[in-house]
């Protein structure tokens, strides 16, 4: 028994200890929130934007941001995929490697893509629209269908055209692949910057008309798809904050995720720009919880270290009415123990009570400095403070109106003019110039060698010429040499009044059907089509040409038969059932008028009975002039020289048969008498 107990003593202290530790542990937070400049401290009074900056310093479970009785949570075991996309060697970042800071492990790898300083916080990856992008491997935690919130900032630098393997095209910012190939997901742009969404059912995208996102500044777009009832979706765009768009569709989401891209998709639409802090909620934000997200940044810093950073207003550009206010951060641990910073009250002073005498900043976003195939255009106008009255002038008069309205243009170029009076009296204006360019393109001069006639093998070209009001575009020349059942396409770029020409091999056998015809659009996207042409191809005609060289009477007449020729003539064959033949050696094709035959026949005996020298003496004589005539036959009835010469040649021959009948007849019978 005492060996026993001092066996337990000695090992079973340790476990006690051990446990005893880790339930104390479990008991004391070992987290610490910080705050930093420039956020106020408690009791304070501002006049400017309320920022306020934090650290949280250690391993955190959940992160809650809470604003005046509001909680917004910005960190979660929801939170399935996050990228601050800062380069951060203490995350065991580099230029071709990214950590997802959810702690779900989808680290993306960076394929092209280059690092820079310049994102809406800290650094951000730029891509050029041509073949850069980040992959994440597919994962199981990636695998749902709904809800899911897409979360991101981007910043277009072009409105690509997609890339090498798709012309005027889409550009995806964030796209998940589909295992099955039709339930793929994400978001889109188009070459005007219109915002495409596409849920994850196969055929189905919304098209965000009047949700354009503008070039060259940084724009934060969050996309939510969610199940609102049974076999039913609704998606939601917000962009800057504020919801933009909303459908709800008869289908259901379906988990087949597979891997996720930033700046691509599987089709080559590669994205023109830069993106940054990009998130994945496997839920559906709130319209306030996707508002504030518009306002806050949360970024890791270190393996178990965070920076929060808030610029709070009362919404996206709109600043905090009068009054006091309050704000703190919580934080859960690993082991469940929340930590909070405490509430601090700021007072807020922004009106009446100050003198304002600046005026309002304004930003248009729609519409933009470019060219447009539409006369509807919605105006898309924010300001940096609050605005009292919103007047535009569109050159003919001014009319008050309410921001993210649409307008009716005019055909040509156009010049909008907005004004903004803020609430201290204070007026500004900004304006944009652009196009409007509803008319598509036209074509005329169809030209072509192609006709009835043309054989296989023939070289055709195929000529138009396109028109436009303003400008010229691409144009895709249509090919098909099996009546439509398979095209080829010839694709180029075409200005105002040029004549562009294709050359085509009529690589086709005869009876087959040809078709063409051209599509064509303008710089802004009016597209047309031409008629659609098509030929059959002719067959090549037999043509014999015979031609009689005459023959003579007597012991040595014969007839000669020819033909015409074609550049070079192949041998003779042997003789077979009486003729024999020859093929041309060089197919080349000549003028339709000049064509003939690539065979000729003829036949064994005629050459025989050409090439026999007629023996001497009366019969033989008579047998050559026999043979005379019929060469004569045989020439004048190959130069068709008629019927009168042929009856001419039966009355000789009727003379010569009565010359011999009373030669041996009745000249003998004569000799019998005496």
């Amino acid at each position: 028994m005492k060996e026993i107990y001092n066996y337990m003593k000695r090992r079973a202290i340790p476990i006690i200890l051990v446990l005893m530790i880790s339930f104390i542990l479990a008991g004391i937070p070992l987290l610490t929130i910080t705050f930093n400049p420039p956020t106020p401290a408690d009791g304070a009074t501002s006049n400017q934007s309320l920022e306020i900056n934090a650290t949280i310093d250690g391993g955190v479970s959940q992160i809650i941001y809470n604003w005046d009785g509001t909680n917004f949570t910005l960190f979660n075991n929801s939170l399935v995929m996050m990228f601050n996309l800062d380069n951060l060697s203490a995350l065991g970042e580099n230029n071709n490697y990214v950590v997802d800071a959810s702690g779900h492990g989808h680290d993306g790898i960076v394929s092209g893509a280059t690092w820079n300083t310049n994102g809406k916080y800290n650094g951000a990856f730029e891509f050029d629209g041509v073949n850069d992008y980040i992959e994440i491997n597919a994962a199981a935690s990636l695998d749902f269908g709904s809800p899911i919130t897409y979360d991101l900032w981007v910043n277009l630098k072009n409105y690509s055209k997609g890339g090498p393997a798709k012309t005027d095209e889409f550009a995806a910012l964030i796209y998940q692949a589909s295992v099955a190939s039709q339930f793929h997901r994400g978001i889109w742009v188009d070459p005007n910057g219109t915002v495409y969404l596409q849920p994850g059912g196969a055929q189905i995208r919304y098209n965000e008309t009047n949700t354009i996102i503008p070039l060259n500044t940084w724009t934060h777009v969050a996309v939510k798809y969610y199940n609102s009832s049974i076999n039913e979706t609704t998606t939601e765009l917000y962009l800057n904050g504020n919801l933009r768009n909303s459908y709800t569709d008869n289908f259901t989401m379906w988990a087949d995720g597979g891997a996720y891209y930033i700046g691509r998709d599987n089709y080559g639409r590669y994205l023109n720009g830069s993106i940054d802090e990009v998130k994945v909620w496997k839920e559906a934000l709130t319209a306030s919880e996707i508002n504030q997200s518009y306002m806050t940044n949360l970024r890791k810093i270190d393996t178990n270290k965070w920076e929060l950073y808030v610029n709070q207003t009362k919404s996206p550009n709109v600043p905090l009415d009068n009054g006091t206010y309050s704000f703190g951060i919580y934080a859960i641990d690993y082991w469940g123990n929340l930590v909070s910073s405490g509430d601090i009250q700021v007072t807020f002073v922004n009106g009446p009570s100050l003198t304002d005498t600046t005026p309002p900043t304004i930003t248009i976003h729609s519409p933009l400095a470019q060219d447009y195939n539409t006369t509807t255009i919605n105006l898309d106008v924010t300001a940096d403070e609050t605005i009292s009255e919103w007047i535009y002038d569109n050159g003919t008069a001014n009319y008050t109106f309410t921001p993210n309205t649409t307008l009716i243009f005019s055909e040509g170029l156009n010049t909008l003019t907005i004004y903004a009076n803020d609430t201290s009296n204070n007026w500004d204006q900004e304006s944009v110039t652009f196009f409007v360019d509803t008319i598509s393109p036209t074509w005329e001069n169809n030209k072509t060698n192609a006709s009835s006639s043309t054989l296989e093998n023939e070289v055709i070209y195929f000529n138009i010429t396109l028109n436009d009001s303003v400008a010229g575009g691409n144009y895709m020349f249509n090919f098909s040499l099996d009546n439509g059942t398979t095209w080829t396409e010839t694709i180029g770029n075409w200005t105002n009044g040029e004549e562009i020409e294709i050359i085509k091999l009529i690589n086709a056998s005869a009876g087959s059907i040809v078709k063409w015809n051209w599509w064509f659009n303008d710089s802004v996207g009016n597209q047309n089509t031409s008629d659609t042409w098509n030929l059959t191809v002719a067959s090549i005609p037999i043509i014999l040409t015979p031609v009689s060289e005459g023959g003579s009477g007597g012991g040595s007449g014969g007839g000669t038969l020819t033909y015409w020729r074609c550049s070079t003539w192949g041998e003779w064959s042997a003789c077979q059932n009486d003729e024999q033949s020859r093929t041309c050696s060089l197919k080349q094709p000549v003028s339709f008028d000049e064509r003939e035959s690539l065979t000729q026949t003829q036949d064994c005996k005629v050459v025989e009975q050409t090439n026999t020298n007629t023996p001497e003496g009366t019969n033989s004589g008579t047998t050559g002039f026999v043979s005379g005539i019929t060469g004569a036959v045989t020439g004048f009835a190959g130069t068709g020289r008629g019927i009168a010469t042929l009856v001419f040649i039966a009355l000789v021959l009727l003379s010569v048969a009565g010359i011999i009948i009373y030669r041996t007849w009745f000249l003998g019978k004569t000799k019998i008498k005496k």
